[in-house]
């Protein structure tokens, strides 16, 4: 049992480390064709349209994917007033919050996700080309949406799994207090 716990640790760690690497890409992408463009704008007095177009849709692709990693890291915004003043000193009603809250999550997340995955077929069934930017088949957006969604619901499951355990262990512990 440890050892396929081992096993979902490092495949998470693994996608974690390739989302993070496609945002970090992302950004520095973007930041390198904005500082391209300024300077074909502001100093060579030859501004590319294409160059500004292209950096906002790895910008939203990036933006995508940074809501992907902050899931992962649960870093996304959430309601801490409950668990940290109404809830303090009772650790069984905080673990029960945290797994609502990621229950709630998870139930939003799939309700949006047939929508994302329409949204995602018909883009690819009827390619769409930017209007600057001939090659850019915006096709890919919308398939990235729908993947940002299927990510961003197996990091919410991992974080159900942990938050499931830890509700366990805690009315473990209370049962065998109560027992001595």
């Amino acid at each position: 049992m440890e050892t396929i716990k081992n096993i979902v640790k490092r495949v998470f760690y693994i996608i974690e480390r390739i989302e993070i690497l496609f945002a970090g890409i992302g950004l520095l992408t973007v930041t390198l064709l904005i500082f391209a463009q300024v300077l074909n704008r502001y100093w060579l007095g030859l501004p590319i349209m294409w160059l500004e177009n292209l950096a906002l849709h790895i910008f939203v692709w990036t933006i995508i994917m940074t809501l992907v990693i902050t899931t992962a890291r649960e870093h996304h915004a959430k309601v801490e007033l409950s668990n940290e003043v109404i809830l303090k000193n009772k650790p069984i009603a905080q673990n029960i919050h945290r797994l609502i809250i990621v229950i709630v999550s998870i139930v939003t997340i799939c309700i949006f996700l047939p929508i994302a995955r329409t949204y995602m077929i018909w883009g690819l069934r009827y390619p769409e080309y930017d209007t600057l930017i001939r090659w850019m088949s915006l096709g890919w957006a919308r398939t990235l949406h729908f993947i940002a969604y299927i990510l961003i619901i197996l990091h919410l499951l991992r974080i159900a799994g942990r938050e499931v355990t830890l509700l366990v262990k805690t009315l473990q512990v209370k049962s065998q207090v109560k027992e001595e």
